[in-house]
């Protein structure tokens, strides 16, 4: 499983973007590292195809919009809101682990 969320800063510590496919970077996490990669891509497809080729699952949104939501729709990629008025990077550490165990508790 890895989760990834939109930012524009370079910074582990950085809040959520709003900007979905305009944003600057993207954080990854997978369950033990946290990695900050620029976003090359200007939304559509390129970005959906990186997103894809990265194994990402969930995508952690600040806000929703008509291109995430088709993507749960037609490529299975789970969309998360944190529940957090200012939501950053590391609220994305804690909603995977809030995930994974339930996930583990369904067997």
């Amino acid at each position: 499983m890895i989760i990834t969320t939109p930012i524009e800063i370079n910074s582990k510590n950085a809040p959520l973007s709003s900007r979905f496919g305009n944003a600057q970077y993207y954080a990854f996490f997978d369950g033990q590292n946290l990695t900050i990669e620029k976003n090359h891509n200007k939304g559509g497809a390129s970005l959906l195809a990186w997103l894809q080729e990265k194994g990402v699952s969930h995508l952690l949104l600040k806000e929703v919009g008509r291109v995430p939501c088709a993507w749960r729709e037609e490529q299975n990629i789970a969309l998360l809101y944190p529940r957090t008025p200012q939501p950053k990077v590391q609220d994305m550490v804690q909603i995977y682990f809030k995930i994974l165990s339930k996930t583990s508790n369904r067997y």
